[in-house]
């Protein structure tokens, strides 16, 4: 609203007087000077209420232009804040589709002190805690594999080295 008020006020503060000196120069035939000398009352008060209407007509003219700058302003600054907010949760929701896709070392810029750096900061906090699982889940599987081949190993060393089964085939 604050910049749709200070674009309102510099329209009516430049436009206004533009718009009024062109009616009244269409309305004088573009000779102003040397107009009111030698009239008539009535054709004073007609020439008064002619200003009048045509001041009216600038002063619109002036805030319907005013108005449509205002909007677009409006129009535009809404836009850039938007983005601004926009912009980091998609690179949020790419870094999770990433993250769900077995990405764990996806991470998002963070930063700032608002709500969407903070929403970074814990994007970025779960993404690390999710690698660590999954590079604990990693080493518990293969330290269960050495187990396991470990232990068939020292089956078929003993098996092996037992009497009266070296002629078993394994």
């Amino acid at each position: 609203t604050g910049v749709a008020v200070v674009t309102l006020f510099l329209g009516v503060s430049y436009l206004a007087p533009t718009f009024f000196e062109r009616s009244m120069m269409g309305m004088m035939g573009g000779n102003v000077s040397g107009m009111m000398g030698g009239l008539s009352q009535s054709m004073t008060q007609d020439m008064n209420d002619y200003g009048a209407r045509s001041f009216r007509g600038a002063m619109t003219s002036s805030l319907l232009l005013a108005t449509g700058v205002a909007l677009m302003a409006a129009v535009a600054a809404s836009y850039l804040f938007s983005q601004r907010i926009v912009a980091p949760v998609r690179r949020m929701a790419q870094a999770s589709r990433r993250i769900a896709s077995g990405q764990y070392a996806e991470r998002v810029p963070s930063g700032g002190s608002d709500e969407l750096g903070a929403l970074g900061d814990s994007f970025n906090q779960m993404a690390a805690s999710l690698e660590e699982t999954e590079r604990r889940r990693a080493d518990l599987a293969a330290s269960y594999q050495r187990a396991i081949v470990r232990a068939l190993v020292r089956g078929l060393r003993a098996a092996a080295e037992a009497p009266g089964l070296s002629q078993v085939a394994v």
